[in-house]
């Protein structure tokens, strides 16, 4: 009697457990108390519909979402993986401030958000550029360059190698790369704001040749951490440049920043 009450009691508990793992669901676009600009999804899983699945809006007409998108992450709650839902957003047509998202199956609500849009006034912004960069991430110490995308509506990351999102050199003097003499320094200059300084320690007077590799590359000179004045500068790839200063040669530390030459490499 004793183990057929266990047994029952293991049966009773399974099959409440499983219509409630069959029902588990979760918005993860747009999350609760997020913030969203431009283009994105909206997303998230359901592990069983007994009905279309949509979306509403601060209580506006109902958003058809396509289900049955594979997503291998849900197999250990709903035991397949066919389970995700997504539909294409352009939140600024919602307009600026606090909104509300609810997701319904059938017509039965099953989960919901309150989130935050910011728009630029328009619901989609044609023919502009801008840059930014944006100290100290993705982490502390580090710099990402950013630039508008139209198609996205959005500020993406574009990394100073060539997209992978970390910046190869300093941007500022004191953040200056050391260089020996001689030596080849790799580097790429992306976007076209982007600034790569390089220190070198100048023993004494005479002449220095540098070879900045890539169309377009400014090279200037700077001597001093305050770095206010030119020592020389040149366009020309291929030009000997002296290190002088009020009219003579000086030993000490000098910096070269190459500029604005997008994808350029020196």
């Amino acid at each position: 009697m004793i183990l057929m009450s266990v047994l029952l009691r293991l049966c009773f508990g399974f099959l409440i457990l499983a219509p409630a793992l069959a029902h588990a669901a979760t918005l993860e676009n747009p999350a609760n108390g997020s913030f969203y600009s431009g283009i994105g999804v909206i997303s998230g899983w359901k592990c069983d519909a007994n009905g279309p699945l949509t979306v509403r809006f601060n209580d506006g007409d109902a958003i058809p979402l396509a289900y049955l998108n594979e997503r291998g992450d849900t197999a250990g709650i709903c035991g397949d993986t066919n389970n995700g839902f997504v539909a294409i957003m352009n939140w600024a047509l919602l307009g600026d401030g606090t909104h509300t998202a609810v997701v319904y199956d059938n017509g039965v609500e099953f989960a919901r958000s309150t989130f935050t849009v910011a728009t630029t006034g328009e619901p989609y912004v044609t023919g502009a550029e801008g840059e930014c960069r944006v100290p100290n991430f993705p982490a502390p110490g580090e710099t990402m360059p950013f630039a508008w995308n139209e198609a996205t509506q959005h500020l993406e990351m574009v990394g100073d190698d060539g997209g992978s999102g970390t910046d190869d050199h300093g941007d500022t003097a004191r953040e200056a790369t050391p260089v020996s003499i001689p030596s080849s320094i790799p580097g790429r200059i992306e976007p076209a704001t982007d600034e790569d300084w390089f220190r070198l320690q100048v023993s004494s007077a005479g002449f220095l040749r540098l070879y900045p590799v890539g169309s377009g590359t400014w090279v200037e000179l700077y001597q001093g951490e305050e770095v206010r004045d030119i020592v020389s500068w040149s366009e020309n790839p291929n030009a000997a440049v002296r290190l002088h200063r009020n009219g003579r040669d000086n030993a000490g530390n000098y910096f070269r920043s190459s500029l604005k030459n997008t994808g350029a490499t020196g």
